[in-house]
């Protein structure tokens, strides 16, 4: 069976190409601002529903596919922060988040000819306290644009963090690898035979 993923995230495709099967990248249609006006106050609905209708767009064109759709949504004190798109923007979300503790939700839909599998994993997350020159020197070596709350921690963001509570890493970085091995082996696609 051809498996897609309907992302033109460069994270979710990296992260889901060391599972080491092969697969093709589609960039999805869905308005996510339609859907965040919906959000009543529900980040795990929102980012589960995102990665739904993510997965669907594409499914609807490839019924006889794979098709893996995923989203995140980065929730702090009733709020969802967006991706930043500049250093400024970059620089507000991080000033928000230091010194207190956020969530981030991130949840995939698999959609095939045998149905439909949803996850959602919660990671918290607890940000250190910093300097506005600590925040500016981060962003400049970091460059954490086009990321849910402006940090990779797959990278120098680690050092922003006292302290993460998670299932799974990769998680955070965009995708839930260990889950989605899981759903896919009981699908019949097995990543170890």
């Amino acid at each position: 069976m051809k498996i897609i993923l309907a992302s033109s995230s460069p994270f979710r495709q990296n992260l889901l190409s060391k599972l080491q099967i092969p697969f093709q990248a589609l960039p999805p249609e869905v308005d996510e601002d339609k859907w965040k006006k919906d959000f009543d106050n529900n980040p795990e609905w929102l980012a589960s529903e995102l990665a739904y209708q993510k997965a669907k767009s594409i499914f609807e064109k490839y019924p006889d596919s794979l098709v893996i759709g995923s989203d995140q949504v980065c929730y702090l004190e009733q709020k969802i922060m967006s991706k930043s798109y500049d250093n400024e923007q970059a620089f507000d979300q991080l000033r928000l988040l230091q010194g207190k503790t956020h969530q981030l939700f991130t949840a995939y839909s698999l959609l095939s000819p045998q149905g439909r599998i949803d996850h959602c994993n919660i990671t918290t997350l607890y940000m250190k306290s910093l300097s506005d020159q600590q925040i500016q020197q981060y962003i400049e070596k970091d460059s954490p644009l086009f990321c849910a709350g402006s940090y990779k921690l797959e990278s120098l963001g680690i050092s922003l963090f006292d302290k993460i509570d998670t299932d799974d890493s990769t998680a955070v970085v965009g995708l839930p690898l260990i889950q989605l091995i899981k759903d896919l082996d009981k699908l019949g696609l097995k990543v170890l035979s």
